[in-house]
């Protein structure tokens, strides 16, 4: 396996682990804003005169709390999944990159560009010759002798 399909695969990963947290994220932010509404509509304009014992006041407020805490609970996991987030995106952005670097660089290899023929050729399903990998290696030896001033005779077989 070379370092583009590891890169590739890698990228697939992190995608997968990017949506899956996503959906938490999601559900967090969804179950938080039931909440909301909750404490809202239930426990907003209630005080002390509005229960008939204590003991009715002090369940409330016990209500109250596991809802606030719940609530507070929800924040602080989305805060750590929107952390997470943030860290994923940055890994595929770093891989996508590092796999540009790879592709720029195998463009100057004489091996990487005949085959790189092969496969394209392939993909259009034409024949592959060998005087396709000649003429590229022709073309990639002309280059070197321009810059060098030296031919490199290497057709990649």
């Amino acid at each position: 396996m070379n370092k583009l399909e590891q890169n590739k695969k890698l990228i697939e990963l992190l995608r997968k682990e990017k949506n899956e947290l996503e959906h938490e994220f999601n559900v967090l932010r969804y179950r938080n804003g039931q909440l909301e509404e909750r404490l809202n509509s239930e426990f907003i304009n209630k005080d002390r005169d509005d229960f008939t014992s204590d003991s009715e006041y002090y369940e409330f407020g016990l209500e109250q709390n596991k809802i606030f805490d719940e609530y507070y609970e929800n924040n602080t996991r989305m805060k750590e999944k929107e952390a997470k987030i943030n860290d994923n995106n940055e890994l595929i952005h770093r891989v996508g990159r590092y796999d540009r670097v790879i592709r720029k660089a195998g463009q100057y290899n004489i091996d990487a560009t005949s085959n790189r023929i092969a496969e394209n050729s392939a993909n259009l399903n034409k024949e592959v010759s060998v005087s396709d990998h000649v003429k590229s290696a022709e073309n990639v030896n002309s280059y070197y002798q321009s810059i060098f001033g030296i031919p490199i005779y290497i057709t990649g077989f």
